[in-house]
């Protein structure tokens, strides 16, 4: 809710839209509200059958659209980073709305777009998501499966033997360092 009334106030009010502030605050929001209804939905779009999940009732079509965009959800905590990025330079090196909007803020939108949207896309088309236990994202199937990069030949995934790494380094990585870079 808090999400879509940012984005009601961003495009109601033209001072707003023409703020590089408020349009970081805008694009973070429009990633938050995906995220968002993607985590509602849960286990539902688990593919039907899928033993020892509750209420999983989807393909796997339902499945990787709901990793997709759950991977898409990288974006907030870089928009966050950004956000800060943005106070340090307004304040700290007094640097003006035109001089944000010429090549530091496309710069933002470009960085956190290129990095939702291509960590997404990779592992939608490359069999990484999958059932993730309460939701569908980068997961190893079969879902209690070991992975061969910490197993080496114990390793028993079907699919994505490198699920574990690939979540770390698309999602937990950047989100430390906004982390850090918030800090």
């Amino acid at each position: 809710l808090g999400s879509s009334w940012i984005i009601i106030e961003v495009l109601t009010d033209p001072k707003k839209r023409n703020h590089p502030y408020h349009r970081l605050l805008f694009a973070m929001s429009v990633y938050d509200i995906l995220e968002s209804i993607w985590n509602f939905c849960s286990s539902w779009p688990i593919p039907k059958g899928t033993e020892g999940v509750a209420w999983a009732s989807g393909t796997t079509a339902s499945c990787s659209a709901q990793g997709f965009f759950l991977t898409l959800g990288v974006a907030i905590p870089i928009y966050n980073a950004m956000l800060s990025l943005y106070y340090v330079l307004v304040i700290n090196f007094k640097y003006t709305d035109a001089a944000l909007r010429q090549w530091v803020e496309p710069t933002m939108h470009s960085f956190a777009f290129l990095w939702a949207f291509g960590t997404a896309i990779y592992s939608a088309s490359t069999a990484l998501i999958n059932n993730a236990n309460i939701w569908c994202w980068i997961a190893p199937l079969p879902a209690d499966s070991l992975d061969s990069w910490r197993y080496g030949d114990d390793g028993n995934c079907v699919l994505c033997a490198h699920a574990r790494s690939h979540r770390l380094a698309f999602y937990f990585a950047p989100f430390c360092f906004s982390i850090l870079a918030v800090s």
